[in-house]
């Protein structure tokens, strides 16, 4: 199965999906912060990577959200994982873009909007590595 990375500073949310994709037999690691992240790529590359793009200390958005964290995925990698991002942050008539859509023009393989259940997760994560197996196959 794949080796998956989540970043996600909601950690009883990041439990509930790494126990969803462990039981399906993922080998699935996760953390809060970019040097963290970084750390585990180095140590052992991700086939995928479930990004949110905003990631909080206390009340405190931080600057080291999910869209640094994919530039310097797209950086470092020979090959690329499969990316998904997540957000909590709905657009409103005072926002021109979201994080989500930011990362869509970084070209991320999937972004989905939370709350997003385990179960749904895993086909979403099954699909996109099934996809991924096909076009190697074929390629």
């Amino acid at each position: 199965m794949a080796n998956i990375l989540i970043f996600e500073d909601e950690l009883p949310l990041a439990l509930h999906w790494r126990q969803r994709l462990e039981a399906a037999h993922h080998t699935v690691q996760q953390c809060d912060t970019i040097p963290q992240a970084i750390k585990i790529t180095e140590s052992t590359p991700p086939d995928l990577v479930i990004v949110d793009m905003l990631v909080k200390r206390g009340n405190k958005t931080m600057p080291e959200g999910g869209l640094n964290l994919i530039a310097k995925l797209k950086l470092m990698n020979k090959v690329q994982p499969i990316i998904i991002g997540v957000s909590g942050l709905r657009r409103s008539r005072y926002m021109a873009s979201t994080p989500l859509d930011v990362a869509n023009q970084m070209g991320i393989d999937m972004a989905l909007q939370k709350p997003i259940s385990p179960d749904y997760l895993l086909g979403i994560v099954s699909r996109l590595l099934e996809d991924k197996t096909v076009s190697q196959n074929v390629g």
